[in-house]
């Protein structure tokens, strides 16, 4: 296939999922599975194919029951899962872009997410005892190699395909343990890598991660995690209801305190941007209504002066480098204000 044509194949099968057209989206992908060229996504299209026909058996009864939804879902998930490593697979060995060429590099390094973890550890331990035994030069390459294996560890986490339980619970106490390795910087760089892997497709795992990071962190982790959720949600929302956990969890955020609050520093912070005005409005009519929590922001819509005069009187902001930031908001929400006059 052409790569005109495995792009639109592509677009084809999301926009089919979505608009649960299955048989049509099946037959796109086959074409897409047969391109790939890879026989456990072969055996995994074969297996989606079974599921599709006793589905379509489970109809034909007219069985109506919770376990028939289910399987509907399932399946729905299962393809558009499959369809994303199908397009991954492919797209890895043109390599036209850095994402894919990257991509293409990890995959013949072999390496994994688990192994850097471990690595990095073992060099900052390294690195600790060289600092207290005033070995300079030995400390030296330790941060020199700690500064590459932190550029290996964002790329695996922009570039990987799906998460699973095992690696997102090796992530979640890498990046929560209090003793961690990893100082608030790097985790606000793996944030944005996932972030930036969300743009590509909807992974629910890492989605998890951000929802478990913004649950933990600390003020700077959680507005950088806040922005990895929204720009997920927002640029996959029509396969959210295929990953039902991953939607009770975003229930659950919507108890976390302030979370009305900070979209709205987020809304102002995009509208000094024009490209993200459309973000700024799918936050108020999509998510607002989500995790409105009842202060003044979320309940009255986004109003600037409000959030100006909220900003001002905010306690939360006790830090210097907070009131620094506090500061700089106030600034762009006045900006705001006298381009809405």
């Amino acid at each position: 296939m052409a790569e005109q044509s495995i792009s639109q194949t592509y677009k084809n099968i999301l926009s089919d999922l979505e608009g649960k057209k299955l048989l049509s989206a099946l037959d796109s992908l086959k074409k897409l599975a047969g391109a790939a060229t890879d026989w456990e996504l072969l055996s995994e299209l074969e297996t989606l194919s079974n599921s599709y026909a006793s589905l379509l058996s489970c109809m034909g009864k007219g069985i109506t029951d919770k376990g028939r939804d289910a399987f509907y879902v399932q399946f729905l998930r299962e393809a558009y899962m499959l369809a994303i490593r199908c397009y991954r697979a492919i797209k890895t060995k043109e390599r036209h872009t850095i994402y894919y060429t990257t991509l293409n590099e990890i995959g013949n390094n072999k390496t994994t997410i688990a192994s850097l973890i471990e690595k990095f550890s073992r060099l900052d331990q390294h690195s600790h005892l060289s600092a207290a035994n005033g070995q300079n030069t030995s400390e030296k390459l330790c941060k020199e190699e700690k500064e590459k294996l932190l550029e290996q560890i964002f790329n695996q986490l922009w570039t990987s395909g799906f998460l699973n339980a095992d690696e997102i619970t090796l992530l979640l106490k890498a990046f929560q343990n209090n003793q961690s390795t990893f100082s608030d910087n790097n985790l606000l760089i793996f944030i944005s890598a996932l972030t930036l892997s969300l743009l590509h497709f909807l992974d629910p795992g890492k989605l998890q991660l951000l929802i478990e990071l913004y649950a933990a962190g600390n003020s700077r982790i959680k507005s950088r995690a806040l922005v990895g959720i929204v720009f997920g949600i927002l640029m996959n929302k029509g396969y959210l209801h295929l990953f039902p956990e991953t939607q009770e969890a975003l229930r659950k955020l919507s108890s976390q305190p302030f979370i009305g609050r900070q979209l709205s520093i987020l809304q102002i912070q995009l509208l000094s941007f024009s490209t993200t005005k459309d973000v700024v409005k799918d936050i108020e009519d999509m998510l607002k209504p989500v995790f409105a929590k009842g202060n003044a922001a979320t309940k009255q819509g986004f109003n600037i002066s409000l959030i100006n005069g909220m900003l001002d009187n905010d306690k939360e902001f006790a830090s210097a480098e907070e009131k620094e930031l506090n500061e700089h908001l106030q600034k762009s929400a006045e900006k705001l204000m006298k381009m809405y006059q």
